[in-house]
Order: structure tokens, then C-alpha cells, then sequence
């Protein structure tokens, strides 16, 4: 039974609202069918168990002991045949479970001691006990709403949490995440839970961030926050820099309008808030606020200045100051840095370009954005100069500057021209930190796109990266998104040729070094950074790249050997780029013929498609091999490339 946000009133009378905690104790009888392993799991222990005989067939009731106090939407109950796999966390010995479909047990292990890690960082970082005696995780088949977090009994989509040996290593990142995401919100949500609807965005904010703290205490070598850069607080600049978006708090007014609430917003800009104050506070004062909250509300639910309250009490910040203009205002900013003429401006950044003001325009909306300690207020003149005289610094030691280092701010810097070209040099290898080197190449792409600066200025700003050697994948994983959103954009215009030859020109040297297969003792991150490359080759129409995909493919699809997970999209794409009928149908029958739930994923979707029912929507774009990238096309210009 999955009951968010309000389906728990269509199973029993129930105050069915986050506000109206109780305690509950289910007790359920099951039928017991030709001796399958039925069995029925909630969220807490079972206490007892009976058989009995009724009407010529068998029955089991499950009497399971009382929950905390909670909120309805919480409440779970599964039947049906399972394998577990169970185990016991090293430092607080909560009992973890796992159950899949019959045979599939294995399949688990990858989840189970995620888990088993995870709830022993999170009990360290609340300073609060997991409130449950035991932990469930259940892999559930075609589980529409992906995971939940029901307290205690925690549900999956089975592609969510099972793994095997041709999981790639993005899919075991993206497992790992989910995992942690349900397991923050056993604290986050369901000991304290938000007083009504409108608070979803801390809730989910607040899970999407903490994934990410734990997967980076379990994983450190994956250097997750890397590609929170890169995917959410990506994800949540390119939504929130269209005219259609809706500030982080929204009032939700009725119980119909709860489901418009679980959007990207929601999630990827309210995590992004989150790693904003996190930083700007400090990581344990942060910590020291959430856990004056936690233990302060426990069992009760909030609103979102109770947060800002504990979190204000914890730093000697007035925290819902800093946060209000954030939370309660549509967009982001974007910061223009003229340090020649000594200059700062602020206004809203917009995909579709500057809107220029009228005489009957509002005023501009304005964010306090922090810098370290100083917090840059466009209409106080002293923070004006003081922000001004902290580049005039950074110059002195250096010919160029970075502002907002590590990205914290959810904001864009515009450099003068003089300034982005002093960056580029500073893009190579070993001089900035990866995720610096992906705020830079993100923020000139976006500002080109969107006509604040011309788009040859992001191009001469990674013009050098084909010279490059050993690098990190995450950077060039950011340089072949970018460049393959623009061969999208830009493959019907004259143009384009000169276009390839440039992509040919970042990615020939690397795509050479990297080769198609893997080497034995190559960080794990290769097969990412083989696709990146590669990918930009076959946008480039590399006669050698397309010949290599359609072969690789065929022998595959022959009865092969199967292409390596991380390639797997790539081979696909550029495979029915060149034969969309074949490789279609054939991709229809990989599909038809596998049982493993992620591997149906990657033969369904990897390809670029959607399946509903086993039957692709070609009209979808099947092959969406020119990618997909942030933002609108850019606005009609002349087009330069460097050389």
C-alpha cells in the first residue's frame, strides 16, 4: 500500500493529514497460496503470527507491535513472496533487510550494505537514534512511484536499489543516492514531518541534500558533490531560470493541488538552499542546528522558520533573513563583475535573455548572496565596495579572479571579457578544483546561450582542452554536455561542419587515449569519461566512431558479448542513428527477452526512448542522439569559432 500523499482515508478512517500524528498497530491476515513464501511486511516487528483454515483454504494473520507516532502517509503494508537479505549495522546493530522477488536476493547486497553504512552516518550526523528496531528495504516491480519512505518499511522501484555485474557505475550512483535519499528522511520527514503540504520543499530538499553527505561519507572516491554540481544544482538553475517557474514555497491550498508540489523545484533547488546556508554557516554549526531541531521537534511536525529558528540559534545568524528572499522569490540571480570600470549588478538570469525594464516594470528582485562572510546586498553601497575591494585583492595575487569558489551561491558570475579570458589558462588540469573548473564552463555556456555574452566566449574558454591529458571525467563530462547541447542546436545550419571540426579538435587526442575498452587498473570513473569523449566524437560524425558502434552493436545483438554498461547508451544511439529500423527492432526483442529490471531499463531507455508496455514511442525521438542540453537554443547571431 503506498499512501502519499493521501491514501491512507482510502483505506481506513483516518484525520488523513501530515499535522494529525498517531500511533497504529496493524494486524493482517494474508491467504497462503500452493505454499508460495507469502509474507507481509510493515513498519514495525512482527509480534505474532497464527495460521488457520477458512472456507477449504489456508491463512496466516501478522500482528505487528505498535508504531511511533507518525503521520498516516507514512504507514505501509506489502504482501507477497520475497528472498531477503539481512544484515546488521557495525556500530548501532539495527537489523537492515532487503526483500526482492523470488530468486533476486543477490541482487540486493549492493543496496543492503549502502544501507547498513548510511543509517550508521545519519544516527552520527542527527545525534539522534533511529527511532525503529529494524530497517526494511523492499524492491518492488514496476513501483510507479519510485521509492518512498514509509518509516521503517521502505519501498523501491525494483531498477531503484537491485544491481548485477553489468550495473554501470553511474546506475550503482544513482542506487546508492536513492537509498540514502529514503533513509535521511527516516529523521527528516517521519520524526519531524511538515505541518502541512507547503513545507514539501524542505522535506524533499532536505533528503536530496543529506544523499548526498551520505553517499560521500560511504563513497569518497566517487566525489559525488561534483555531480550534485553537475545534475541538481544544474538541474534546478535550468528550471529556474525559465519565466514558467514558481518560487521554492508555494502555498498548497487543497489536497489536490499536493502532487504539483513533487517537482524539481521542490527537490533539486531546495537541496541546492540547503548546501547554500550549510556552507555559508559552516558544515557543524549547520549540524549543530539540525540537531537542535530534530531533537526539539521530534514526533511533531513544523514549519519551515522552525528550521531557520534552530538553525539562527546554532550560528548567531539571522537565518530566515538571509533565506526569505530565496524561498519566497521566483528565480536566481545573476552577478556582473565589471572590475575594470568597479562595478556590481544584479538582476534576475533568464534562459531566454535579459528582460529589459519598462516604466511600468516592479522593481528588480534582489537576493543577499554570500562570499565567505561578506554577504553582498545590491542596495547597500558598503557591501558594493567591500565586494569590489575583495577582487582588487584576488587580482593583486593573481591575473584573474573566481568568485563564489566551490559554488555554494546558487548564482551566476559574469566576468568582464578581460576576466574569462584569464580564466581559460586556468582550466587546464591541476590548477582549479574540478568543481570550479564545471562552475566556469557552465556559467559562460549559460550565459552565451541565453545572449548575455557571446557564445565564442565559452568556446575560446575550453579551446585548449583538446591538448589535454589525464584529466577528471566530471569536468569533461560538463564540456561534452555542453558542446553536444549546441551540435543539437546548431546541426541544421550551414555552419555545422565547421561546428564537427571544432568537437573532432576538443575530443580527437583524448578519445585516442582512452580507447573503447577498459584498461586493467583504470580509476573506476573511465568508463564515464570513455562515454563523454566518444560521445562528442560521434556528434563530430568520426567516420571511425560510427563504423565501431554499428559493429559493436551487431555483434552484440548476434549473441555477443554484451557492450559494457557505461557505453551501453552511446553504442545505441549511434548504432540507430545508422539503422533505425533494424536496431529498433532488435532493441525491442533485448527488451522482450530479459528479466533483470535494470537491464530492461538500459535496452528500453538507454537508447533515448520512452516504452510504455514494452512498445517504444519513436515519436518521442528514439534516437535523440544530438542530446539534450540546459536551457532554450540560443538567440540568432553570428556564429565565430576560435581557432
Amino acid at each position: 500500500m503506498q499512501f502519499e500523499a493521501t491514501d491512507a482515508r482510502r483505506a481506513f478512517p483516518c484525520w488523513d493529514e501530515p499535522a494529525f500524528k498517531a500511533t497504529f498497530q496493524l494486524v493482517a491476515t494474508i491467504p497462503l497460496v500452493n505454499e508460495r513464501n507469502m509474507l507481509a511486511v510493515s513498519n514495525t516487528p512482527v509480534t505474532e503470527t497464527t495460521e488457520f483454515l477458512h472456507d477449504g483454504g489456508r491463512y496466516k494473520t501478522y500482528t505487528f507491535a505498535p508504531t511511533p507516532k507518525m503521520s498516516t502517509y507514512l504507514l505501509a503494508l506489502v504482501v507477497g513472496e520475497f528472498d531477503v537479505v539481512s544484515a546488521f549495522s557495525d556500530k548501532n546493530q539495527i537489523q537492515t533487510s532487503v526483500y526482492t522477488m523470488p530468486g533476486k536476493g543477490s541482487k540486493g547486497k549492493f543496496c543492503l550494505s549502502t544501507a547498513l553504512e548510511a543509517l550508521d552516518f545519519f544516527i552520527d550526523f542527527y545525534g539522534v537514534k533511529y527511532p525503529l528496531p529494524k530497517s526494511d528495504l523492499l524492491a518492488i516491480p514496476d513501483f510507479a512511484a519510485g521509492a518512498m519512505e514509509n518509516w521503517g518499511c521502505v519501498t523501491y522501484r525494483e531498477a531503484k536499489i537491485l544491481t548485477d555485474v553489468g550495473t554501470s557505475l553511474q546506475m550503482k550512483k544513482g542506487i546508492a543516492r536513492t537509498v540514502c535519499h529514503e533513509l535521511a528522511h527516516q529523521w527528516f520527514g517521519n520524526l519531524t514531518t511538515m505541518e502541512w503540504w507547503d513545507g514539501l520543499f524542505l522535506n524533499e530538499g532536505f533528503a536530496r541534500f543529506m544523499e548526498f553527505k551520505a553517499v560521500d561519507h560511504i563513497f569518497p572516491q566517487w566525489d559525488i558533490w561534483n555531480e550534485f554540481i553537475q545534475s541538481v544544482y544544474a538541474m534546478a538553475m535550468g528550471l529556474d531560470a525559465m519565466m514558467t517557474s514558481h518560487p521554492v514555497e508555494m502555498k498548497c491550498n487543497s489536497p489536490d493541488e499536493i502532487d504539483s508540489m513533487f517537482d524539481s523545484i521542490s527537490y533539486a533547488k531546495g537541496a541546492s538552499m540547503l548546501r547554500m546556508v550549510s556552507t555559508y554557516l559552516g558544515d557543524d554549526v549547520f549540524m549543530k542546528g539540525i540537531r537542535l531541531y530534530l531533537n526539539q521537534y521530534a514526533y511533531s511536525n513544523t514549519i519551515p522558520t522552525d528550521l531557520w529558528t534552530c538553525l539562527s540559534t546554532a550560528s548567531g545568524v539571522d537565518v530566515n533573513s538571509f533565506l526569505h528572499p530565496w524561498i519566497t522569490q521566483v528565480g536566481f540571480p545573476v552577478i556582473t563583475i565589471d572590475d575594470v570600470a568597479g562595478t556590481v549588478t544584479m538582476e534576475r538570469f533568464l534562459a531566454s535573455g535579459r528582460e529589459l525594464p519598462t516604466s511600468d516594470s516592479p522593481p528588480p528582485p534582489a537576493w543577499p548572496c554570500a562570499f565567505g562572510d561578506l554577504v553582498l546586498d545590491v542596495n547597500d553601497p558598503a557591501s558594493m565596495k567591500s565586494l569590489l575591494s575583495k577582487i582588487a585583492d584576488l587580482k593583486k595575487a593573481s591575473p584573474y579572479f573566481i568568485l563564489n569558489s566551490g559554488r555554494s551561491g546558487f548564482f551566476r558570475i559574469n566576468y568582464s571579457p578581460a576576466n574569462w579570458a584569464a580564466l581559460a589558462p586556468a582550466l587546464q588540469p591541476g590548477v582549479l578544483p574540478s568543481i570550479d573548473r564545471i562552475a566556469l564552463i557552465d556559467d559562460c555556456f549559460s550565459l552565451g546561450k541565453a545572449g548575455y555574452i557571446s557564445v565564442t566566449t565559452a568556446l575560446d574558454l575550453i579551446s585548449s582542452f583538446g591538448d589535454f591529458g589525464v584529466d577528471d571525467f566530471i569536468v569533461w563530462q560538463e564540456v561534452s554536455e555542453q558542446l553536444l547541447g549546441l551540435a543539437g542546436f546548431y546541426k541544421n545550419e550551414p555552419f555545422f561542419p565547421i561546428f564537427q571540426q571544432f568537437l573532432l579538435k576538443i575530443a580527437s587526442k583524448q578519445a585516442a587515449r582512452l580507447g573503447w575498452e577498459k584498461k586493467e587498473g583504470e580509476p573506476e570513473n573511465y568508463g564515464s569519461f570513455r562515454n563523454a569523449v566518444h560521445a562528442m566524437m560521434g556528434a563530430a560524425g568520426d567516420p571511425a566512431t560510427l563504423e565501431y558502434c554499428a559493429k559493436r552493436f551487431n555483434v552484440y545483438a548476434a549473441g555477443g558479448e554484451s557492450v559494457s554498461a557505461d557505453l551501453r547508451k552511446l553504442v545505441y544511439k549511434l548504432a540507430l542513428k545508422q539503422d533505425e529500423e533494424g536496431v529498433t527492432k532488435t532493441l525491442l526483442r533485448l527488451y522482450r527477452n530479459t528479466s533483470f529490471p535494470g537491464e530492461s531499463a538500459r535496452e528500453g531507455r538507454e537508447d533515448g526512448s520512452v516504452m510504455i508496455h514494452k512498445v517504444p514511442l519513436l515519436n518521442y525521438s528514439l534516437l535523440r542522439a544530438n542530446c539534450v542540453t540546459r536551457g532554450p537554443p540560443p538567440k540568432k547571431r553570428p556564429f565565430l569559432f576560435p581557432h
